[in-house]
C-alpha cells in the first residue's frame, strides 16, 4: 500500500486542477482477488480503483445537480493523468517492486507450511483439468504424479492426480486462490470474501506439508481436456453414459434433439462390458439403439456415430452394451429407469430480474452447454407463451411489478406439468407467491442500540457478502445425481429457507457447521445452519426446485452447474 499511497498527491494535484470533489479509502476493501484492482496486487503491481458516479447518459440529475457525461469523463481523464504523472517520478520505486515482488517468492514459499497441492484427477477429471488449465493461464506450473502417495486413506497412482509446489515465482496467488480463510481482520466486505478455486470447480485437492519434489515427475504441457472413449465398440442393444463429466448435459442434450429417447437410472446396477463387469451409478444415461418411437428417423448406424463424436467433443465415458439384461440391479429397461424429454427452456429476464443472475445462467445453458434458452419478459407471462416450454427459471431478482394474472398463470402452468426452478431471491418470491408451499425462515432483526456513527459498521457486518458452505445432499434424488455426499455451495445474501416438510424434499440442506471459507458472523452462523439449500416438490402434474443459492455464480463455480443442470434434464424424474 506504500506505493498507491505515494500516488495519491499525483491524482490529487491533477483533480484540485479542475476543481473537483473526490474522497479516498471510503468504501472499497482490496481484499478479493477477482476484482481488476486487486488482482494486478498479486502479481507484483499495484492496482488502481477509479469510482465515477454515472451521468447515465448525456446528463442527469442528482442530489448534487445536473451530472453531465463531459465531467465524469474529465474526472476519469484527469485522473489517468495523475497516475501517468506519479509512475514518471516514481518510476524507479515500480520497477523495484516488481522484481523485488518476484526475487523474494523463494522465501515467501519457504515461510508457507504448505508445500505443495495435490489436484485429484480420479473424480471429476474434466472440472480438475479445467482447474490445471486456469493455473496454467497464471503461469503457475504443475507437475505429472511420479509414483504412488496415500493421503487420508486413499490412494492415488500416476495417473490420477497431478502435484503443484509452492515453491515457484507464482507463490503468492497459488496460496491466495487454493487456501481457506476463515478469520478476518475485517468484517465488512465490498465484494466476496471467499474464492478458493478446488471449491469452486468441485475438485477434491489437498494440502502437502512436505516436499513434493520426490513425487514430482515430468512439468506438464499445455493441459488438454481428455478422458472421453467409447467402450465396448457398437453396442447392439444399448449405450450408456456416465453422468460423471462435466459436459455430459450438453451431450444428452444432442442425443434428445437428434430423436433419440434416452433413459435415467434411478438406481445403480452393473453390467459385463468386455468381459468385464463395469458399475453403474443412479444417473447414468441409457441411449436405446433401436427406438421404440415409430416416427423416429434416426438409424443405428447415425446413433454409432453420435457416440463417437460425443465421447470425443464432450470427453464423456461411453459403454457399449450388447444385452438389456444386467449383472446386478434394474435392467436397462426396468421400470426404475424414467424416459426423458427434451427440455425447452426459458429464463425469465427484464424488468425485476438480476441481470447477472439472467446472464449467469443462460451462459450456461445456452452457451455452455448448448441447450437453446429463451430470455422470457417477465412482466408478460400469458399462457400461450408458457405453452412453448416445459422449463422455467426464475432466476434471482425482484418481482414486485409481475401481475396478479402473470403469477396466476405460472401457477397453472406448473400445476399442468411444468418444471419450474427458482435460484436465490427467485425461490423467494416464489415461496412468497404461494406458488410453493415452502416458509422463508424468519430472522431476528438485531437491535441496533448503538451509537449512530457504529450502525453502518455493525449492520453491514451481518451481510454474506460472498463465503462458502458445505451442503450435505441426498443422492439417491434425481436433483443430485453424479454428487457425493456434501458438496461446496457459494452463497450471497441472508434469505434462508425452512427444511421442507414435503416427502423427500429436501435434497441439499446446509450442515450443523457449514462454512468452509470467508466470513458469516455468529448470528448469521447460528442462522443458517441445518436450513435448507436445495428443495424439490411435485405441484400437481409439475416440479418446483428450488435453489437458496446461485450454483452457477459469476459463470465460474463450476463444481455445482451440475445441480442446476440436473434440475433442467431430470426435473420430472421425482
Amino acid at each position: 500500500f506504500d506505493l498507491t499511497n505515494k500516488l495519491i498527491p499525483f491524482h490529487s494535484k491533477r483533480l484540485d486542477s479542475i476543481q473537483s470533489m473526490y474522497l479516498t479509502k471510503e468504501s472499497y476493501d482490496d481484499f478479493y482477488y477477482g476484482k481488476g484492482s486487486t488482482f494486478s496486487d498479486i502479481h507484483g503491481s499495484v492496482g488502481i480503483l477509479f469510482e465515477q458516479a454515472s451521468s447515465r447518459g448525456l446528463h442527469r440529475e442528482t442530489n448534487q445537480g445536473r451530472l453531465t457525461y463531459a465531467f465524469s469523463i474529465r474526472n476519469h481523464y484527469m485522473s489517468t493523468l495523475g497516475t501517468l504523472d506519479g509512475l514518471v517520478a516514481l518510476r524507479k520505486d515500480f520497477l523495484t517492486y516488481h522484481r523485488d515482488f518476484y526475487a523474494s517468492a523463494p522465501l515467501e514459499a519457504k515461510k508457507n507450511p504448505v508445500k505443495g497441492y495435490l489436484i485429484s484427477l480420479k473424480e471429476n477429471r474434466t472440472r480438475a483439468q479445467m482447474l490445471i488449465q486456469n493455473l496454467q493461464k497464471h503461469r503457475i506450473v504443475a507437475y505429472a504424479l511420479k509414483k504412488p502417495i496415500t493421503i487420508k486413506q486413499t490412494k492415488y497412482n500416476p495417473t490420477e492426480a497431478i502435484i503443484v509446489p509452492t515453491n515457484q515465482p507464482q507463490t503468492r496467488f497459488l496460496k491466495g486462490i487454493m487456501e481457506k480463510v476463515t478469520e478476518f481482520e475485517d468484517s465488512l466486505f465490498y465484494d466476496v470474501s471467499a474464492w478458493s478455486l478446488p471449491h469452486a470447480y468441485g475438485v477434491k485437492s489437498h494440502e502437502l506439508k512436505q516436499n513434493p519434489k520426490t513425487h514430482m515427475g515430468s512439468q506438464l504441457e499445455e493441459v488438454f481436456l481428455d478422458g472421453g472413449e467409447v467402450i465396448g465398440g457398437k453396442a447392439k442393444s444399448a449405450y450408456i453414459m456416465k453422468w460423471n463429466r462435466y459436459y455430459a448435459p450438453k451431450s444428452l442434450y444432442k442425443i434428445l434433439d437428434s430423436g433419440i429417447l434416452p433413459r435415467l437410472a434411478n438406481a445403480p446396477f452393473s453390467t459385463i462390458i468386455n468381459g468385464n463387469k463395469v458399475e453403474f451409478e443412479r444417473g447414468s444415461i441409457v441411449i436405446p439403439v433401436n427406438q421404440r418411437d415409430a416416427d423416429s428417423r434416426i438409424t443405428q448406424r447415425q446413433i454409432h456415430q453420435l457416440m463417437e463424436r460425443l465421447s470425443k467433443s464432450d470427453h464423456v465415458q461411453i459403454y457399449a452394451s450388447n444385452t438389456a439384461a444386467t449383472a446386478s440391479g434394474s435392467f436397462l429397461g426396468g421400470a426404475t429407469h424414467t424416459v426423458l424429454e427434451k427440455p425447452k427452456v426459458a429464463i425469465l429476464s427484464g424488468s425485476g430480474t438480476s441481470s447477472y443472475g439472467v446472464g449467469e445462467i443462460w451462459h450456461l445453458t445456452n452457451s455452455r452447454m448448448k441447450i437453446p434458452s429463451s430470455l422470457l419478459n417477465a412482466e408478460n407471462l400469458n399462457k400461450w407463451k408458457l405453452a412453448n416450454y416445459n422449463t422455467i427459471i426464475v432466476p434471482d431478482g425482484y418481482y414486485q411489478e409481475l401481475e396478479s394474472i402473470d403469477i396466476q398463470n405460472l401457477k397453472e402452468w406448473v400445476l399442468n406439468g411444468g418444471t419450474l426452478i427458482g435460484t436465490q431471491t427467485g425461490s423467494q418470491w416464489l415461496i412468497n407467491k404461494k406458488i410453493i408451499n415452502e416458509k422463508v425462515k424468519s430472522t431476528e432483526n438485531m437491535k441496533l442500540d448503538i451509537p449512530y456513527d457504529q450502525v453502518r459498521t455493525v449492520s453491514g457486518a451481518q451481510r454474506i457478502g460472498g463465503a462458502i458452505f458445505e451442503v450435505e445432499l441426498d443422492e439417491t434424488h434425481p436433483i443430485a445425481y453424479g454428487y457425493n455426499k456434501k458438496t461446496s455451495l457459494f452463497r450471497r445474501g441472508t434469505h434462508f429457507f425452512e427444511l421442507s416438510e414435503g416427502p423427500s424434499a429436501n435434497v441439499g440442506r446446509y450442515t450443523n457447521n457449514p462454512l468452509v471459507s470467508g466470513y458469516i458472523s455468529e448470528e448469521k452462523a447460528a442462522e443458517i445452519k441445518n436450513t435448507a439449500s436445495i428443495i424439490a416438490r411435485r405441484q400437481g402434474l409439475g416440479h418446483v426446485v428450488l435453489f437458496a443459492d446461485n450454483p452457477s455464480f459469476r459463470a465460474f463455480w463450476y463444481g455445482t452447474d451440475g445441480l442446476l443442470l440436473n434440475a433442467i434434464f431430470f426435473g420430472q424424474a421425482f
